[in-house]
C-alpha cells in the first residue's frame, strides 16, 4: 500500500482493514480562488451527489478584511455556478501565515 501512494500520482485514499465505511458526509474543497480543475470539480459533484454529501470550499486568508480581486470573484462565481446542486458553503479561515 505504501509503496502505490508514494509512486501514485493521483490521491489515494487508504482505509484499514477493520474500518466500516459510512460514506462520505462532508468534503473540503481548499480553493484559492485561481485557475479551477473543472474535471476535479466534476468528480466532487458525483461523489456527493452519490453519498449526499456537502461541500465545504475553504479559503485561508491572512486578514478578514481581504478584498478579492475581480479575476479571484469570478473564479468564485465560476465554482458557485459549477457546485450548482449539490450542497455547500464557502468558508474563510483567518491566518496570517499564508
Amino acid at each position: 500500500t505504501t509503496s502505490l501512494i508514494r509512486r501514485s500520482n493521483i490521491p489515494v485514499l487508504v482505509v484499514g482493514n477493520d474500518a466500516k465505511f459510512g460514506g462520505i458526509k462532508r468534503i473540503v474543497l481548499a480553493y484559492d480562488y485561481h485557475e479551477l480543475d473543472r474535471d476535479m470539480v466534476n468528480t466532487i459533484k458525483e461523489l456527493c451527489q452519490m453519498f449526499d454529501s456537502h461541500v465545504y470550499v475553504l479559503n485561508v486568508i491572512s486578514k478578514l478584511e481581504s478584498i478579492p480581486s475581480s479575476k479571484q470573484a469570478i473564479e468564485g462565481l465560476n465554482l458557485e455556478h459549477l457546485l450548482e446542486g449539490v450542497d455547500h458553503s464557502f468558508e474563510y479561515y483567518v491566518n496570517e501565515d499564508v
